[in-house]
């Protein structure tokens, strides 16, 4: 039986590679879209312009990020189990975290609308990930995170059919994985 088609584990860490890469600087670059908001968020704060409806093109970029990130948890999971690696005690909050994401991520595809807060942890996570030996960093994601939290539960946003489903599982979910790879001490690495 011909087997030529299997794929090496060097072939599918490499393949993980790209795809963390890709997902890192992709989120990177979601900081046009989020400084573009929270712009015009002071400047509707100070009464200089009527609030827009949509802002087109920032929010078309944010929904391609959870289109991406949805793509990204799936398939780097699978990866990720695939990959021939010890199982350490940090993989598993890892995974725990993955997992939370790629049901919370699709979730946000039903929005039109994107607030600061909602881009806010993807931007921030991006710094995580980028600059993982700053700690500091977590202290600012976690506020962002917070946020969220709270933001989703805002009147406004409250009828939205996914704020609930986002509040009371993803997010909660999330408290979990994050309050796990805390505990056991994991850094904010993509490598082992």
């Amino acid at each position: 039986m011909d087997i030529s088609w299997a794929v090496s584990v060097e072939t599918i860490r490499a393949l993980k590679s790209v795809n963390d890469r890709m997902w890192i600087y992709g989120q990177i670059l979601i900081a046009l879209p989020l400084l573009t908001i929270l712009v015009m968020k002071y400047r509707e704060q100070k009464g200089h312009v009527q609030p827009p409806r949509r802002v087109g093109w920032a929010n078309w970029t944010i929904y391609g990020m959870f289109f991406y990130a949805t793509w990204y948890y799936v398939s780097d999971t699978l990866l990720y189990l695939i990959d021939g690696r010890d199982w350490e005690t940090c993989r598993y909050g890892s995974l725990l975290h993955h997992l939370v994401s790629m049901t919370g991520s699709p979730l946000f595809l039903a929005y039109t609308d994107y607030p600061w807060f909602v881009v806010g942890p993807i931007f921030m996570h991006a710094m995580l990930m980028a600059f993982p030996l700053v700690t500091w960093l977590n202290y600012v994601y976690l506020a962002f995170v917070f946020a969220c939290h709270y933001g989703l539960g805002h009147k406004h946003l409250q009828s939205h059919p996914t704020s609930l489903l986002l509040r009371t599982v993803a997010i909660k979910g999330f408290y979990l994985a994050v309050v796990t790879l805390w505990y056991l001490d994991c850094k904010n690495t993509i490598q082992d």
